[in-house]
């Protein structure tokens, strides 16, 4: 396991609306289903104030977009489950392997 953190999204009504939220060091991982809705997963690495916490869940909220944080664990079993042929968790480069 990593130090990778993870969340799930929901509230968004595409991909690339939960993209155009995320900061560089954050990025969509994957998606799955829940009761019929479609929820999307993310992943990244906290870089200086660019953190889960204190930046990516208030700035989709702000979107009015939900956000829960979870384990790699669940994100892992979730993206697995996926029935899209492209579902796999792709996370950005740390901030050290960009430079």
């Amino acid at each position: 396991m990593s130090d990778a953190r993870f969340a799930f999204v929901s509230g968004a009504r595409r991909r690339e609306e939960v993209a155009a939220y995320l900061p560089t060091n954050y990025a969509l991982c994957g998606e799955g289903l829940l009761d019929g809705r479609t929820f999307y997963v993310i992943g990244g690495y906290d870089d200086h104030g660019w953190t889960l916490d204190d930046y990516v869940i208030p700035r989709l909220v702000s979107g009015l977009i939900a956000a829960v944080e979870v384990s790699e664990q669940e994100a892992r079993e979730v993206i697995a489950s996926s029935s899209r042929p492209d579902a796999h968790i792709g996370l950005p480069a740390r901030r050290e392997e960009r430079i």
